[in-house]
Order: C-alpha cells, then sequence, then structure tokens
C-alpha cells in the first residue's frame, strides 16, 4: 500500500520547512518541499490538512495546511515554540516544554482560538498532550508527573512517576486498559492500568540512550532511542514488559518515528535523513535537513 509522508524540519531558513514523500513496498521516494514554514518541528494530520507548530520573528504558533500545501490560517500565541501538536476533531493540543504549558486551540471551519492555556510553570517540560476519554492527559517531564484533563480542560487527577524518571510521551493500548510510557530520563518503559493508573511493570531499555517517540504497531511497543541511536521493540503480555529486539534506527538521533504496514519511519534529526526500517534492516534512505517529525496523512 502506498502512504503519503510529511516531514517537519527542525530550523529556519532557507531548505526549512515541511517535506513530502511516500512509502510504497519498503522504499521511500524523493522528498519534495510541500510547505516552506519555518519551525515545524511538530505535526500532525486528520487525514486531509495538516496541523503544524511553527516560530517566526513574531512569536510562535500553530498553522493550518491544505492538501496543496498552503497556509490557510495561523495564530501566535507563545514567545517560545511548542514542542507538541496533536488534533482531534476540531481541537488542537499543544505542550509547551520551556514555558511549562499546555494550550487547548479550538479549530472550526480553519479559525483558530484559545480556548484554554493551563500553566504547569516555567521550565515544568510539558512534553506531550493527547487525547483521553472525554478530556486529555498530558506528560509533564521535568515534574515526574502525567495530569489528567476532563472535558473541561481541568486538572482532576496527577499520576506521579518515580522520581528522574522524566515522562515524555504515551500510547494507549487498543482497548484502552493500558498505557504505555516513554521516560526520557530515566531511559524506561512503563505499563500503567488505566483502572487507576498504577504502575504495573516498568523495564529498562538501553544503556545510554534517551527514549523519544513511542508507537504501537500489532503487539509491539516501539520506542525511538536518541543518543544511543536505537529503536527498542517490546512486549506487554500478563502484566509484564519484556525486550522483544532492539536494532538501529540508521541514522543518528532518531527524534521522531512512525509505524506503518510492519515499517518503521524515522526522522534522524543529527543525520539529516528519514530512514525506513524492517525486521532490524534498513530498506530505504532519504535525505531531507533536520528532519524532526513525522505523520501520515
Amino acid at each position: 500500500m502506498k502512504r503519503e509522508i510529511l516531514c517537519g524540519t527542525y530550523g529556519r531558513g532557507e531548505g526549512n520547512g515541511i517535506y513530502r514523500f511516500f512509502l510504497e513496498d519498503g522504499k521511500l521516494s524523493e522528498p519534495v518541499l510541500f510547505c516552506r514554514i519555518d519551525g515545524a518541528k511538530y505535526l500532525t494530520s486528520d487525514g486531509n490538512r495538516i496541523y503544524s507548530l511553527f516560530s517566526n520573528d513574531e512569536g510562535a504558533g500553530v498553522a493550518v495546511i491544505d492538501p496543496a500545501g498552503n497556509v490557510v490560517s495561523s495564530l501566535i500565541f507563545e514567545e517560545v515554540s511548542s514542542c507538541f501538536i496533536g488534533y482531534d476533531d476540531g481541537l488542537i493540543r499543544c505542550a509547551n516544554y520551556h514555558e511549562g504549558t499546555y494550550s487547548f486551540i479550538s479549530c472550526k471551519n480553519d479559525e483558530l482560538k484559545i480556548v484554554r492555556k493551563v500553566v504547569i510553570g516555567k521550565g515544568a517540560g510539558c512534553h506531550q498532550l493527547i487525547p483521553y476519554k472525554s478530556g486529555s492527559i498530558g506528560a509533564c517531564l521535568k515534574r515526574d508527573e502525567m495530569y489528567i484533563f476532563d472535558e473541561n480542560f481541568e486538572i482532576i487527577r496527577t499520576v506521579r512517576f518515580p522520581e528522574g524518571s522524566g515522562p515524555r510521551h504515551a500510547a494507549f493500548s487498543d482497548d484502552g486498559r493500558y498505557m504505555f510510557v516513554a521516560a526520557e530520563l530515566s531511559d524506561e518503559l512503563f505499563a500503567l492500568d488505566t483502572d487507576d493508573f498504577r504502575i504495573i511493570d516498568q523495564i529498562k531499555l538501553s544503556e545510554s540512550g534517551v527514549p523519544a517517540a513511542i508507537r504501537l504497531q500489532d503487539d509491539l511497543i516501539c520506542v525511538s532511542v536518541r543518543e544511543a541511536d536505537l529503536i527498542c521493540r517490546a512486549k506487554f503480555s500478563d502484566g509484564r514488559l519484556s525486550i522483544e529486539d532492539i536494532h538501529s534506527c540508521g541514522g543518528r538521533h532518531p527524534r521522531d518515528m512512525i509505524v506503518s504496514d510492519g515499517y518503521e519511519i524515522c526522522a534522524n534529526l543529527q543525520s539529516d535523513s528519514v530512514t525506513c526500517i524492517r525486521d532490524g534492516k534498513v530498506t530505504s534512505e532519504i535525505r531531507i535537513p533536520q528532519a524532526v517529525s513525522l505523520t501520515i496523512r
């Protein structure tokens, strides 16, 4: 099956923006510049439009991009850019690592409006904000906590992790019963029961790495690990985590990763590359300057 993939880049200036390429039978097509925009360090798609972070001399914010690569609306609401953006049913969610905030932005008919900004604290390390039931759940790396929000964007519960673990990104099992969390500072993977959000198991991913993205693929939990330049694949069975295999990401500093049709696609920031991997082997590689974020449309 042919998949359209968009890749955001970290910096500003010539050559930066969002690139477009395709995955088919393990082969990545040559990338083309899809949208000229600065600071597209995280992006997502609803299958039609692209929602991207951006930054310029006036500040930082979010942009809505149409299927042709045109910015149809944008909103500047921060001095320093968020590090995460998600979209679901007319609501954009952003997490800002440096400012320590979670932002909820309405997006109806491409009109952007801030609904609520929740301040945790300067430098708190807010790193992800994703849907959970009728509300949201956010990871806060520097506080070793995750926060559950209700539909009114109020924090109704705090989930605490071991000191120094640094929860970065999370993903839910298909049935929603379990949450898996990649912890950046302790280089661990956690499994939590969503009935009471207690930690039921945790496992070390590598000896010297820094976990980044976490994705679920069939019965595998896939985590990209920076510094060590690895992809760790784990399984969860009978309440226990176990490492299935560990292999190279095919580049340096795999900041983001997506999975599709049995392939892992990695955005490798420090090697300016995107790699496609299957069963631990690189099947294709393309060059994209400062590749940092990926989404399938």
